[in-house]
């Protein structure tokens, strides 16, 4: 059957008010929608009602008026007990209940809240899977509790601090009214016996059970048992290292089995260590075992479980030790490398009595060790200044100890053509760690000159400004600024000579 174009229910607000003011006054009211009754539609009483008119007549529409928008009255069909479907039955899915208060959504006996007065719908628990008897409003805060509330409070009366006076709501616990459960964090009692005093409020007591003198300290997690008696421990017996006479606590907060002083330091590893060593004997060094040696440091799978220290020598029958240089590991021991260079990566013949080859010994004549790379010297003759690659400059005093001593007597004699006195006073002269580049050009001063620019020390430069001078002989002054119209000048700037302490302008 078609849609009748004229039926209100069919037509906008606006066709339906059009009609309505430009009906003729002597055309019929529509009659009620209900099938079979022959009524007029209900209107209601004054044009500027709130609401609007029904499609039904009065017997047949809703009886319910809605209070809070100024009793508009609902406009859709009857179906028992002169209300609708929505204002009859709860609005729970599923329930087919009937309301007992149009006003009240829910059906009483099972949805709707049982406080006194209370409209709204009982909580629903997803542990119980059902609606309680309460609403969320009415309802103690424990999601499995079926109590009201207490006054002022969020719990029942079992779950509410037993605090004089205190309404905090608690975890609760009915079995044993002296439980900390039954107490807020402010009248929480130590549960240890004979102790009262209060519960230590502390991270790392999480259980919160405890006092400050009982609880355990390992950081587990919900840990409420209690200390050790013995002295100086500070968890329970579960969280004790496992060595006997060891108070310590377990290590990863209480989660190890063993304390930090005792378990393996390998990563990972919650072994016993091996004895007075670091690790356990999965990851302790093997030359542990085989040599009997003390040695604390992990080993290595790819070295056979010995660390880097304590390599065997390949040669067949060697027990000595791998040899390192300069902390590199060479191929083999020491008496197995006497006649190979200890450069790293040079595989060549030593010179004899020499730790290096004729490319990598030191530059000096008769110095037997390597060259400090990049330089031509070893650490004893490579002048100390940073990046320089020049040799010390040093007295025969010095070259004494590296040359032969049939080229350092040789070189005395051409040096001594003034008596023996002479060569005995060149080979007496001061060593420098520099080299001549680097020192003071004043005779037997291995002093670094005043700047990169200078060529004497402090204490041989001139004191005239811009003065790069030697000073002459007990002055403070070179030759050209110690004499003149002041006359010569003194150490301490006696003698008629200006002071040390003047400057030519």
């Amino acid at each position: 059957m078609a849609n009748d174009p004229d039926d209100p229910q069919y037509m906008s607000a606006i066709e339906c008010l059009a009609m309505w003011l430009f009906a003729d006054p002597k055309r019929p009211k529509p009659a009620c929608k209900k099938r079979g009754c022959k009524r007029k539609q209900w209107k209601r009483p004054r044009r500027h009602a709130p609401g609007q008119d029904s499609l039904y007549c009065d017997k047949h529409t809703c009886a319910y008026e809605e209070k809070t928008s100024g009793g508009a009255r609902c406009t859709n069909s009857a179906v028992s007990g002169g209300y609708c479907a929505g204002h009859t039955y709860c609005s729970v899915p599923n329930c087919n209940q009937r309301r007992t208060d149009p006003d009240v959504s829910f059906c009483r006996d099972f949805h709707q809240c049982i406080e006194a007065g209370c409209k709204n719908v009982r909580r629903y628990s997803q542990a119980t899977n059902s609606y309680g008897p309460y609403c969320t409003d009415h309802a103690c805060q424990e999601n499995s509790c079926m109590a009201a509330k207490r006054k002022n409070s969020d719990g029942c009366d079992t779950h509410t601090c037993k605090g004089q006076g205190c309404h905090i709501a608690v975890k609760g616990n009915s079995s044993d009214p002296n439980d900390a459960d039954n107490f807020c964090a402010v009248h929480r009692r130590c549960k240890s016996s004979g102790c009262g005093d209060r519960v230590h409020d502390d991270p790392v007591n999480r259980a919160g059970v405890r006092c400050y003198r009982h609880y355990c300290a390992s950081g587990a997690t919900n840990c409420g048992e209690e200390r050790l008696a013995d002295a100086g421990a500070t968890v329970c017996s579960l969280h004790k290292c496992k060595i006997p006479g060891c108070l310590n606590p377990k290590n990863h907060g209480g989660g190890g089995t063993y304390c930090e002083d005792h378990e393996c330091a390998v990563d990972a590893c919650d072994e016993k260590r091996h004895g007075l060593r670091k690790h356990c004997a999965a990851h302790v060094c093997r030359a542990v075992f085989v040599d009997q040696v003390a040695c604390d440091r992990p080993g290595d799978i790819d070295n056979n479980g010995r660390c880097h220290k304590h390599i065997e020598c390949p040669e067949s029958g060697c027990r000595n030790y791998r040899m390192i240089v300069n902390g590199n590991l060479l191929a083999k021991c020491e008496d197995h490398l006497k006649d190979q260079c200890h450069q790293p990566g040079c595989g060549k013949v030593a010179l004899a009595g020499s730790d290096a080859c004729r490319e990598h010994i030191c530059g000096l004549y008769g110095c037997r060790y390597p060259k400090q790379m990049p330089g031509d010297y070893c650490m004893s003759h490579k002048c100390t200044e940073p990046s320089c690659p020049n040799p010390r400059d040093v007295g025969l005093a010095d070259l004494g100890a590296s040359l032969p001593a049939p080229l350092l007597l040789g070189l005395m004699n051409q040096l001594s053509a003034g008596g023996f006195n002479a060569s005995l006073a060149v080979a007496n002269a001061t060593a420098s760690t520099l080299c001549s580049r680097h020192r003071c050009r004043a005779k037997d001063c291995s002093q670094k000159p005043v700047s990169d620019a200078a060529l004497y020390c402090p204490r041989h430069e001139c004191l005239e400004d811009e003065c790069r001078n030697e000073v002459a002989k007990d002055s403070r002054f070179c030759q050209e600024h110690g004499d003149g119209e002041f006359g010569g000048a003194g150490y301490w700037g006696g003698g008629g000579g200006r002071s040390i302490v003047q400057r030519r302008n």
